[in-house]
C-alpha cells in the first residue's frame, strides 16, 4: 500500500506543479462566441456624426444629442491605443478598417483601455442613455453632464461598449495636408512626404516630441507638407512613454489619429506610439 501511495502523491505533485506554469505573454480575456445581444437598429459612425451636426444646426453649436430607450447601435474599429499614455481615458472608433468614412470619440472613466479594447477591435456601442455632441472640437460620445459630455463610468462600460470576436487589420487613411478636413476627425490617417519644422529640427535645435522645459501639458510640433507647404501640428501628451523621442531631422511620413487641440481650433495629429513615424528620406524639401 506504502509504494502506491507515493505513486499517487507523486502524480498529484506533477498536476499541481503544471498548473502553476506562468507565463509573462499577455493574452486579452475570452470572449462569448455570440453576437451580443444589444437592443435598437444599427446606426453608422457617419450616421452619428450628422446627427450632431443637425441638432447643432437647429439648437445652437453647443447642442448635444440625447438617445432615448432602444435608439440603436453603432458599430466601430478601435483605432487609439493608449498603452504608450498618449491618450487618456477615451476610446477612438472609426467605421471601417480600411475605407474609414467617419469617427468618433467615446470618453470612458477607465485607463488601460487597451488591456479590453485592443487596436483593431471591431465594437458595439449601445447608444441608450448617452449623449453626442462636439468637445474639443471633435465629434464625442458619453453621458450627459449639465450641458457637455462626460466620462461613461467604469462599472458600465462592458454593457456599454461590447467587444466581438473580430480583431481587423487596420489600413491608414493616406491623405494630403490639403485633404484634412472635420470629415476625416478622430480617423486613422498617414500624412506622406512630411518634415519637421527647420526651427525645431536644424542647426543646434533638437527638440523632442513633448520634453522641453516649455511643454506642460502637451508638446506641440510643427510638421510641413513638401509637396504643398501646409503645415499641421504634431501633439504628444508629456505623459507618453515616449515624449523623449527627438524629432527626425529628415523627411517621411507620420501615422496617427486625426484630432483637434484642446480649444477645438486647430487640427493635430496624435500618434499611439513613435513607430508611426516613418522618416528614411535624408533629403529634406525646402520651405
Amino acid at each position: 500500500m506504502i509504494p502506491i501511495i507515493y505513486k499517487i502523491l507523486l502524480i498529484l505533485l506533477v498536476i499541481l506543479q503544471l498548473s502553476c506554469v506562468h507565463t509573462d505573454e499577455y493574452t486579452l480575456p475570452e470572449l462569448n462566441p455570440t453576437v451580443p445581444q444589444l437592443q435598437g437598429n444599427p446606426i453608422t459612425i457617419q450616421a452619428l456624426v450628422q446627427m450632431i451636426a443637425q441638432q447643432q444646426a437647429k439648437e445652437g453649436r453647443n447642442a448635444n444629442v440625447v438617445f432615448a430607450e432602444g435608439i440603436g447601435i453603432v458599430t466601430g474599429y478601435v483605432v487609439s491605443n493608449d498603452k504608450a499614455g498618449n491618450f487618456y481615458k477615451e476610446l477612438l472608433l472609426q467605421d471601417d478598417p480600411i475605407k474609414p468614412t467617419a469617427g468618433i470619440r467615446i470618453l470612458i472613466d477607465q485607463n488601460s483601455l487597451f488591456t479590453q479594447y485592443n487596436f483593431g477591435r471591431k465594437v458595439y456601442v449601445q447608444l441608450e442613455g448617452l449623449a453626442a455632441g462636439i468637445e474639443n472640437g471633435v465629434p464625442t460620445l458619453g453621458v450627459l453632464e449639465n450641458t457637455t459630455i462626460g466620462s461613461i463610468g467604469r462599472t458600465a462600460i462592458s454593457e456599454i461598449v461590447v467587444r466581438s470576436l473580430e480583431t481587423a487589420a487596420i489600413t491608414p487613411l493616406e491623405l494630403t495636408t490639403s485633404d484634412i478636413k472635420n470629415e476625416y476627425l478622430n480617423v486613422l490617417v498617414t500624412l506622406g512626404n512630411v518634415q519637421f519644422s527647420d526651427d525645431e529640427v536644424l542647426g543646434d535645435r533638437s527638440y523632442t516630441l513633448a520634453a522641453q522645459p516649455r511643454d506642460w501639458f502637451d508638446g506641440e510640433r510643427m510638421l510641413i507638407s513638401c509637396k504643398t507647404g501646409d503645415t499641421i501640428i504634431v501633439s504628444t501628451s508629456t505623459f507618453a512613454d515616449f515624449k523623449g523621442v527627438t524629432l527626425p531631422k529628415s523627411q517621411g511620413s507620420i501615422t496617427g489619429i486625426l484630432t483637434k487641440n484642446y480649444k477645438g481650433k486647430v487640427f493635430n495629429i496624435v500618434l499611439n506610439d513613435p513607430t508611426g513615424l516613418v522618416f528614411e528620406d535624408m533629403d529634406r524639401c525646402l520651405f
